[in-house]
């Protein structure tokens, strides 16, 4: 796992905190997240560096081994939707993304193996409120 300082708002570690609660069983993603928040800088979002990955931030990256640049915004796993690049904070790439800044390369294990990451680019972006029950 990557040891580079992780910065998350308390608001966001919350949310993730409260998130994480209510799943039950053994679950490696979930274990994961439980990890990097355990070791995340938590502070006031205004202090939070601008160029860290949270909630609702749209991220650009490059995939290391591959070459291949990908955007996403990262989510709760209401907001998810991967038609739109709208990628779940539980998803393996999105707990992964949590707290690293631009610059960063992330090493992580995914269903396909480990990937290695490299953050180009952070954009927070409004919230968006989970599609209605329909």
């Amino acid at each position: 796992m990557n040891t580079t300082n992780i910065y998350i708002s308390s608001h966001d570690h919350r949310l993730l905190s409260h998130l994480i609660v209510g799943v039950s069983g053994k679950n490696d993603t979930i274990d994961r997240l439980r990890g990097e928040l355990a070791r995340a800088i938590v502070l006031d979002a205004t202090a939070v560096p601008a160029t860290a990955v949270g909630l609702n931030s749209r991220v650009e990256l490059e995939d290391l081994d591959t070459g291949e640049h990908e955007t996403y915004v990262l989510t709760l796993p209401a907001a998810a939707d991967p038609d739109q690049a709208r990628i779940s904070v539980l998803a393996p790439v999105g707990t992964a993304l949590l707290g690293y800044r631009v610059g960063d390369v992330i090493e992580w294990p995914t269903p396909g193996g480990i990937r290695r990451l490299k953050l180009h680019q952070v954009t927070r972006e409004p919230a968006t409120p989970p599609p209605a029950a329909g």
